[in-house]
């Protein structure tokens, strides 16, 4: 249909008066559905709502295991540390005593074990 055939055919529609309450039912028809739209607003509200609680609790659990696992391997880290530590005491204990004398540039190391060893001569 053309422009000029709706023209036309909105020309024949009977003319019609509106009723004196036409305005007032059109009025309580709107009003009575703003409440339907107050509830729309209302559950999209409660949805977004819903969306930001799940959203920071799921960055808090994030935050939270992370944490977790950061203090986990530093606590791994820590007993290999000591282990390490116990295992250098153990053969610090297994080393035989030695004096270290020093003049300039020349070291001499003495067994005191055994004082009959022939000294080591070092040079830096």
């Amino acid at each position: 249909m053309t422009e000029k055939e709706i023209g036309d055919a909105m020309r024949r529609l009977p003319r019609v008066k509106a009723s004196p309450r036409f305005k007032s039912d059109v009025l309580r028809r709107t009003a009575g559905s703003q409440p339907a739209g107050s509830r729309r607003r209302a559950t999209w509200t409660l949805a977004l709502a819903a969306m930001l609680v799940i959203v920071v609790a799921a960055s808090f659990a994030s935050i939270e295991y992370r944490r977790e696992k950061r203090l986990e391997s530093l606590r791994a880290e820590r007993q290999r540390i000591e282990t390490e530590l116990q295992q250098v005491k153990a053969m610090a204990d297994e080393q035989r005593p030695v004096v270290v004398l020093e003049n300039g540039g020349t070291q001499l190391i003495v067994n005191r074990e055994d004082p009959g060893q022939r000294p080591q001569f070092l040079y830096y």
